[in-house]
């Protein structure tokens, strides 16, 4: 199970559905008040102002990787340290969500670089790949993004712990749905998180 760029979001009530109906949606952007419109969601971001009644539980931590550009002089890299991208550019899809994946590990890049990193915001993924393959910068993501890469662009590892993909279940308790409430408990109790090297 890789959730991606699409969020999933469970158990949402909708006034033309009869109760104990699940309504699912899928959605590339997501602002944290989210939480408290949908019973159960899970979602790459890390949101850090939670309301008291929240839960969260990790699932799943992606190894992360570089995408270079062709002829890069770090493709020659078995791993890349973040503080090895100084001076560098880096493309950051949804630059703006502060609470998301690529912001945040752009931040961290950031820091590792004693803020001599450049970066272009790109709108979306797919985006920030095209403009990899034209030699516009490099891309932190996660190790499903192989999937999608041009022939022309490289994948190297990032060596940074803390430079990550996670994957969250959320469960706004508040909203006192007891189906919810037990789909949350029973998912995190036999969920055991994939950590990176457990991937196939």
């Amino acid at each position: 199970m890789s959730i991606g760029k699409g969020i999933l979001l469970l158990a949402c009530p909708v006034p033309d559905l009869p109760p104990n109906t699940v309504s699912i949606s899928v959605l590339s952007r997501m602002p944290r008040e989210v939480i408290d419109q949908y019973d159960i969601v899970f979602s790459p971001c890390s949101y850090f102002d939670l309301p008291e009644h929240a839960r969260r539980s990790l699932v799943r931590r992606h190894d992360t990787y570089l995408v270079l550009p062709p002829g890069h002089p770090l493709m020659s890299h078995a791993s890349v340290d973040l503080h090895q991208l100084s001076g560098q550019t880096l493309i950051v899809p949804y630059a703006d969500e502060l609470f998301g994946p690529y912001a945040q590990n752009w931040q961290l890049a950031v820091r590792s670089c004693a803020r001599k990193l450049n970066h272009i915001p790109a709108p979306n993924v797919p985006t920030a790949l095209l403009l990899v393959s034209l030699g516009q910068g490099l891309l932190i993501a996660p190790r499903y993004i192989r999937s999608f890469l041009s022939p022309e662009t490289f994948l190297v590892a990032v060596s940074n712990p803390a430079c990550c993909f996670n994957e969250s279940i959320y469960s706004a308790a508040l909203r006192q749905n007891p189906a919810a409430e037990l789909f949350f408990d029973e998912f995190t109790s036999i969920c055991t998180p994939l950590l990176p090297g457990s991937e196939d």
